[in-house]
């Protein structure tokens, strides 16, 4: 018998990154009924999910059903992860579906943010001076909010997850369930509309 499988199915994790494989014995460990592994992988990834989702969905509320939905689906899912994946790839993958699927159920419109989490421009310059400076960045990532909230969902989806997320185009294609070459095409299309949203505010 094959050492590197247990009883449950689940793969060994010998030949993982040290990340992948703490992971890997969390979800092992949730579905042995440990709860507090559980609590472990929640308090990991739910505040980066949430982010993600309410970039997606426009909405807090929506953004916080979403995280809890994947976590359902994590749990039932647990004993069954094969760690071919990163758990993390896994989660956000569960997560762009069910914001997908929310979006077209629901026809869901991802509204003008009013505060961001985090910066909002592709550069990201570092404020070197206060007022002036301030106030054009301000302006520049009202431009983004707005260029990104407009997008189609395709793109808005692949946009976050490579400027905001920082995931790799084979990353955003495994979660996304699209081509690397459709992913990248989005990314670019994207992209050309905030630049053009900014240059149409003369930001650019």
């Amino acid at each position: 018998m094959d050492g590197s499988r247990n009883s449950n199915g689940m793969g060994g994790d010998a030949a993982l990154p040290p990340d992948k494989r703490r992971d890997y014995k969390l979800l092992k460990r949730f579905a042995g009924g440990d709860e507090k592994a559980f609590v472990e992988i929640y308090e990991r990834y739910s505040e980066r999910l949430l982010k993600y989702t309410y970039r997606c969905m426009g909405d807090w509320q929506e953004a916080e059903d979403v995280v809890q939905e994947v976590f359902v689906q994590v749990m039932k899912d647990a004993a069954g992860f094969e760690p071919k994946a990163s758990l993390s790839t896994w989660m956000y993958r569960i997560a762009t579906f069910m914001c997908a699927k929310r979006h077209r159920d629901r026809g869901v419109r991802k509204r003008i943010i009013e505060r961001e989490l985090a910066a909002g421009t592709f550069d990201r310059p570092a404020a070197e001076n206060e007022g002036e400076k301030a106030a054009e960045l301000a302006e520049q990532a009202a431009a983004v909010k707005e260029a990104v909230a407009g997008l189609p969902y395709e793109q808005r989806t692949a946009f976050v997850l490579r400027e905001y997320e920082d995931r790799s185009y084979g990353e955003i294609a495994e979660i996304t369930g699209a081509e690397t070459g459709t992913v990248k095409s989005r990314i670019f299309r994207a992209r050309q509309a905030v630049r053009d949203e900014m240059k149409k505010r003369e930001l650019l």
